[in-house]
């Protein structure tokens, strides 16, 4: 798939309208909303584009090869130079506007700053409103629009070829959210809460992705379950919140953590998003407790697209060049095909080291892909089997889509019911915090894009009060003096039913399971 960038930097519309910004909305509004109208039952005064997002985190305007056509014609513009392969934007999301107006306002932001560019920058760099701040790489933006995707391939049918995906479709309905949340101790360094915490409790729910097509879907959240450890069952973080314990557990920690290996072994052979509020944190718990989490992947990124980058490779024609609308519209002699196939959509291989979450989370996809293939190649060589069984859990780091939407510092939220309270969640009455994460994660992927999302939520007087302190210990932060600024950096990243967690412990699913839940 390709796509066209409208406004901004090395933009595919730069010599339509010129510096004319008013001009370039009406036009690609009212071009693409008269298409829509006329193929559609009912009118509607809107567009939807394609919000795609680089490695950087830098956004730029999008649109189809069909959209494309339509504005040309619609006003017999000059052709413009080759569009660029899907490959080359991290995330491909919806975008809407309603008028000509928000359109405006959106392209206006991504004008470039020409003082900025006289003050010493390099030549090249994107000095927009918009996105002036991103130049270094960092995928938590991206990582926040594949939420986004997830959701609204949730709603309603989504047109897997406009945003790049991999038989989106084919799973979204037999896949579960497992959410879960530990109770750590607070009285240790902030060090030893991140690398070796001391467990006092976990809490577990588990709901379809089908589930949300519904308003009441916190009626289809299942199988909630708290375990204490018996062995730290003296210890606390203070008075706690009122809890509806009627599924509560005190177990030992080393029974515990067998419960739990059972429990992700069977998400091994069903698939799973495993939603969790900090990922470092939620990891080393659970390979503390025994879980070999080696295998698991920050982020839905494989997910969505596939294997990723051997794609087609696109020659692009810069805006200024003298060749600019010379050749045919979307004439092949534009792109020059590398020797590598195209993209498949085929699950990622498992690499013989597993990378560590940091590993992952600290470099471009694009590397630890490559890397990857590199040592598969060697066992191909030696005639091992190259594919090993994919990876079925990935993990949603719910703290990481926060920080990416409100832009604040990782110190400046004091746990989850904190980042709850921002967004406008009300506090669950019964106290589960396993729910409280799957409505936070549901908060922000339903609603708009994130820089539209950042706009509007900044606007509430809750989302930029100063941080609250709460009596409740899930993974509180006490300064961003020890925090590493680079733990909310989250890489791109598959999953079947919803994973049963059940009062009387942790066991696999079994046909008796999946044929109670089969009416839904």
């Amino acid at each position: 798939m390709y796509f066209y960038q409208v406004g901004g930097l090395n933009s595919h519309t730069y010599h339509w309208f010129r510096y004319d910004t008013g001009a370039l909305a009406e036009c690609v509004f009212s071009a693409l909303s008269a298409q829509t109208n006329a193929d559609a039952d009912e009118k509607k005064n809107e567009i939807e584009l394609v919000l795609g997002i680089v490695d950087t985190g830098a956004s730029y305007l999008l649109v189809t090869d069909s959209q494309m056509k339509t504005i040309i014609r619609f006003r017999n513009l000059a052709r413009p130079w080759a569009p660029r392969h899907a490959s080359h934007y991290a995330s491909l999301s919806p975008i809407t506007f309603r008028s000509s107006a928000e359109l405006y306002a959106k392209l206006k932001a991504y004008d470039q700053n020409a003082r900025k560019k006289k003050s010493g920058r390099p030549q090249g760099q994107d000095t927009s409103p918009a996105n002036k701040m991103f130049n270094q790489y960092n995928s938590a933006r991206a990582f926040f629009e594949h939420q986004r995707v997830l959701w609204y391939a949730t709603q309603s049918p989504i047109d897997i070829n406009k945003y790049g995906l991999c038989e989106l479709p084919t799973w979204i309905a037999s896949t579960s959210f497992v959410s879960l949340t530990t109770e750590i101790w607070q009285k240790e360094s902030i060090e030893k809460r991140r690398k070796d915490p001391t467990i006092l409790s976990l809490e577990l729910a588990s709901v379809t992705c089908i589930a949300f097509e519904r308003d009441d879907y916190a009626s289809k959240i299942s199988h909630s379950i708290r375990v204490k450890i018996k062995e730290h069952s003296l210890m606390a973080n203070g008075p706690s919140m009122p809890r509806n314990d009627t599924s509560l557990e005190v177990v030992k920690a080393a029974d515990l953590g067998r419960r739990l290996n059972d429990f992700f072994e069977a998400i091994d052979s069903k698939q799973a998003l495993l939603l969790v509020y900090d990922a470092e944190q939620t990891l080393s718990s659970l390979k503390k407790l025994g879980v070999d989490v080696s295998q698991y992947q920050t982020g839905i990124g494989t997910l969505l697209y596939g294997q990723g980058p051997k794609q087609e490779e696109v020659k692009e024609v810069p805006p200024h060049s003298s060749t600019w609308g010379a050749k045919p519209f979307f004439a092949e002699e534009h792109r020059a095909r590398s020797r590598s196939p195209k993209r498949h959509c085929s699950y990622p291989r498992r690499s013989r080291s597993p990378l560590s979450i940091r590993d992952v989370d600290s470099k471009p996809y694009h590397a630890v892909k490559k890397e990857e293939e590199s040592e598969d190649d060697d066992e191909v060589e030696d005639g091992e089997e190259a594919d090993s069984p994919p990876t079925k859990v990935y993990v949603i780091d719910v703290l990481s889509l926060f920080l990416a939407v409100s832009r604040f510092a990782p110190g400046g939220v004091k746990g989850l019911h904190d980042l709850a309270a921002r967004l406008g969640i009300p506090k669950d009455r019964n106290g589960n915090e396993s729910h409280l994460l799957i409505e936070a994660w549901r908060s922000m992927a339903s609603g708009k894009a994130i820089d539209e999302q950042h706009t509007e939520r900044s606007s509430s007087r809750a989302f930029a009060a100063a941080p609250l302190r709460v009596e409740s210990g899930l993974a509180d932060h006490d300064s961003d003096e020890e925090f590493d600024p680079n733990d909310i950096v989250v890489d791109r990243n598959r999953p079947q039913h919803p994973l049963p967690v059940f009062s009387g412990g942790l066991r696999p699913p079994t046909d008796d399971y999946d044929s109670d839940d089969s009416d839904y």
